[in-house]
C-alpha cells in the first residue's frame, strides 16, 4: 500500500531512527506501562512501542493509514483507533486495558493544530503519568514562557498550572519525511497539583482562552465576553488591584486564577 503525506492532516512522517530511539528512552516505558500514541502514521516509532510497552493504544485519524498499520504492524498488545485525539472519549478508551502500572502518552503532534490538542488533553484532567511530544521548536519555547514576554499565552499559562515542563531535545527537520520548513523538539510535561486552585476550574480555562484571543486588546475588553457589565469590571479590577490598561500577557498564572474566581462571584 503506497502512503503519501496529507497536508491536511499536517502529516510529517519520523524517519529518523535516532530521534525515534530517544523518544521511546525518553518516555521510560517498561513492560507494565500502559501507552497511548497520538498520530503513529506509519508507524515508525509504533514498532518499537509495542515491545517496550505492555499495551499501546494509538489514535490515528486518516483511515488510510490505520488499514497500513493493521497490515504493517502485528502486534496483539497494540489497538488503533481511527478517531481524531481531539473526539476521543480515552477515559472511556482505557477502560479496556488493565493490570498497567501508568500511562505514558507520547504524540509527534501537527503543527497547526498542537495547541487545540495540548489544551483539550490537559483540561480533561485524564490520569496521565507523563506526556512525551513531538512539537515546533517554536511552541516549545512558549510552554514556558514567563509573562511579559512575547510567547506568553493561554498555552503557556495551562501547562504552568496543570505540568511541569521540560524542553528535552531538538529534533531536525530532515528527520521527517516530508521535511517541514522548521525544526522540532521533543518535550516531557509531568502533570503536578498546583499550589493555588480555582474555585470553578472550568471557568478557569475558559477565562484563560478568552483573555488571550485578541491580544492586541486589553484585559477590561476581552472580559466583556463573560457579560460582565462596567460597574462589575472596574469592582474586580479595585479587588484586584490591577491597572487600567493591563493586558492578559501581564498576568500570572495566580493572578488569572484569582481573576476567574472574581468572575465566577460577579455571575453567581
Amino acid at each position: 500500500m503506497k502512503i503519501v503525506a496529507k497536508k491536511m492532516f499536517g502529516q510529517n512522517f519520523l524517519i529518523d531512527n535516532n530521534v525515534i530511539n530517544n523518544i521511546v528512552k525518553s518516555a521510560k516505558i517498561t513492560k507494565n506501562s500502559l501507552v497511548i500514541e497520538i498520530g503513529p502514521g506509519m508507524g515508525a516509532l509504533t514498532k518499537l512501542l509495542v515491545k517496550e510497552a505492555k499495551y499501546v493504544l494509538a489514535y490515528e485519524i486518516d483511515y488510510n493509514l490505520v488499514d497500513y498499520l493493521k497490515e504493517e504492524i502485528k502486534a496483539n498488545n497494540l489497538t488503533i483507533i481511527n478517531q481524531d485525539i481531539l473526539k476521543a472519549n480515552i477515559s472511556e478508551d482505557i477502560k479496556k486495558f488493565n493490570d498497567y502500572d501508568e500511562i505514558i502518552m507520547i504524540g509527534n503532534l501537527p503543527y497547526y493544530i498542537t495547541t487545540p490538542i495540548i489544551l483539550g488533553l490537559l483540561e480533561k484532567n485524564l490520569k496521565i503519568n507523563r506526556y512525551i511530544f513531538m512539537i515546533q521548536d517554536e511552541v516549545a519555547m512558549r510552554l514556558t514562557s514567563k509573562p511579559q514576554t512575547k510567547d506568553y499565552n493561554a498555552l503557556s499559562v495551562l501547562i504552568q498550572y496543570k505540568t511541569k515542563a521540560s524542553k528535552l531535545f531538538m529534533v531536525k527537520n530532515t528527520s521527517f519525511n516530508p521535511a517541514p520548513k522548521v525544526n522540532s523538539a521533543v518535550i516531557e510535561l509531568i502533570p503536578f497539583e498546583y499550589p493555588l486552585k480555582p474555585k470553578n476550574e472550568k471557568l478557569f480555562y475558559q477565562v484563560n482562552r478568552a483573555i488571550f484571543k485578541q491580544r492586541r486588546k486589553t484585559l477590561k475588553n476581552n472580559l466583556k465576553e463573560f457579560n460582565l457589565n462596567n460597574d462589575k469590571i472596574n469592582t474586580i479590577y479595585n479587588e484586584l488591584h490591577l491597572k487600567e490598561a493591563i493586558r492578559a500577557e501581564e498576568l500570572s498564572v495566580d493572578d488569572i486564577i484569582n481573576l476567574s474566581d472574581k468572575i465566577g462571584e460577579k455571575n453567581d
